[in-house]
């Protein structure tokens, strides 16, 4: 791959982008959609779900849960909610929309003989990877900037009025306000409301982590240091330095805090290239609501992972997760641990942690619970009650260790379904609101998972449960 601006010496890939005064769109020209004719349109297949996504299919169709072939005609959208994506296959490539994204098939017409599509990317983010041979033109656009592309791999961001784009192969014109800047492989740029374009430039740590993980370009993974070796030292021994931060937030948050720490497994080994994940909420902040920030990191070569310039965030709180986003079931345990604003002093926080191998266990059982009307109810049905929340904690009710990645869990009815867990002692926690307008919280008794096993738990959870 050619990265930092090269160009192959027999295609020249380039994309451009039209920013306006007052709208900025994303113009992408490559093969997406069939030719179109009076009885077929252009259209995006879904060839992959994870979690919630929902899609219509056509301008005036309702919203409905997502399935794989289902067909996006023009005027259809798809968007994904929270630890969800979606994959669409076209004719000149494929989509991936990422986590809390929405986007339209805004047209799917034929133009001069050439396919031409566009998407509107209202929100999220999209991965794009077109690699179609015949002629073609493809667009994305935002309420910010417009660009143009063929047979290329780049990625576009919406967040906070913004378009962001990265360029793993190709090359991108950005205009905006009459003034364009180049943006070419290996390097990334954003264009700011009614602003010219910022200067291009190399793309960040965290972005080519990004590409590595969510990109599915592995290649492109930030390198990882390796120490240089050095002779055995003749003086007496210097505690070793703190390790270096492996990537920072987003900028504007102008904060001091820093959350640091080494990522090691239940070896005693170091846990190399570990994705972590930072989320930061306000006081009552959950499931998206009250959140300030979130990003990630991969952890260096010697385990260290870092995040500076953090927002404090006094009666809040911060959830870390450890591989959320490398391929579940595959390295490690997705385990997420929560830090209180309360529980910080200083201006760093050390939060050093335990990995644990995937070993192809897995957790199933029936959740029910005795409500205040006399009923044992499905704990899970569908509509939930209000406040229902249910998660799996590794460790014991007396000594939590963390929590397991709910992105992991399905359920019907009231049947729970967790895989690519380690072996070892979990239990379930659980809020809940009864009938009676009581709210509720409580453990189930703690229970053995064996390595490459399923555990099947069912649990009634008694009337008698500590309430708040």
């Amino acid at each position: 791959m050619v990265l930092e601006g090269e160009k192959s010496g027999n295609m020249k890939r380039s994309f451009r982008i039209v920013v306006g005064v007052a709208v900025v769109a994303v113009i992408v020209a490559a093969v997406l959609l069939l030719v179109p004719s009076k009885e077929q349109d252009n259209r995006a297949t879904i060839v992959e779900t994870v979690n919630q996504v929902d899609a219509h299919l056509r301008p005036k169709d309702d919203w409905l849960p997502a399935a794989v072939g289902m067909i996006v005609y023009g005027g259809g959208g798809v968007r994904t909610g929270e630890v969800s994506s979606a994959r669409l296959e076209l004719a000149e490539g494929v989509v991936r929309l990422s986590a809390s994204s929405l986007f339209t098939v805004k047209q799917s017409t034929t133009r001069q003989g050439k396919p031409m599509t566009t998407l509107f990317l209202q929100e999220g983010r999209l991965w794009i990877h077109l690699t179609a041979g015949q002629p073609h033109e493809f667009a994305v656009e935002t309420s910010a900037a417009v660009a143009a592309v063929r047979d290329t791999r780049f990625s576009v961001k919406v967040a906070d009025g913004q378009t962001f784009i990265s360029v793993a192969e190709g090359e991108v014109e950005l205009t905006a306000r009459e003034q364009s800047v180049t943006v070419s492989t290996g390097q990334q740029a954003r264009v700011a409301p009614d602003q010219p374009p910022a200067p291009a430039e190399p793309m960040s740590d965290e972005e080519r982590a990004l590409w590595a993980v969510e990109g599915e370009m592995p290649e492109l993974a930030p390198p990882v240091a390796t120490p240089t070796p050095t002779r055995m030292p003749t003086v007496t021994p210097v505690p070793p330095t703190p390790p270096l931060p492996v990537g920072k937030v987003d900028a504007g948050m102008g904060g001091l805090l820093s959350i640091r720490g080494v990522v090691r497994d239940n070896s005693g080994a170091v846990a190399a290239n570990v994705y972590v994940t930072l989320s930061v909420y306000e006081e009552g902040g959950g499931g998206g609501v009250g959140r300030l920030w979130d990003g990630g990191v991969l952890s260096d070569g010697a385990g260290s992972y870092a995040f500076s310039g953090l927002l404090m965030v006094e009666r809040g709180h911060y959830e870390i997760w450890f591989n959320g986003r490398q391929a579940y079931g595959k390295v490690y345990e997705n385990s997420g641990y929560y830090i209180n604003g309360s529980d910080i002093s200083g201006d760093e926080f050390v939060l050093n942690v335990t990995v644990h191998p995937v070993t192809g266990s897995a957790f199933s059982g029936v959740i029910l619970y005795q409500d205040a009307d006399g009923v044992t109810k499905n704990f899970l049905s569908t509509p939930l009650g209000p406040g229902h929340f249910i998660e799996l904690d590794r460790g014991t009710s007396a000594g939590r260790e963390y929590s397991i990645g709910s992105e992991y869990l399905a359920h019907d009815g009231s049947a729970i379904y967790l895989n690519g867990l380690a072996g070892g002692t979990y239990y379930l926690q659980f809020h809940y609101r009864r009938s009676d307008g009581v709210r509720v919280e409580g453990t189930s008794p703690y229970f053995e998972i064996l390595p490459g096993k399923t555990k099947r738990f069912d649990y009634t959870i008694p009337l008698e449960t500590e309430r708040e």
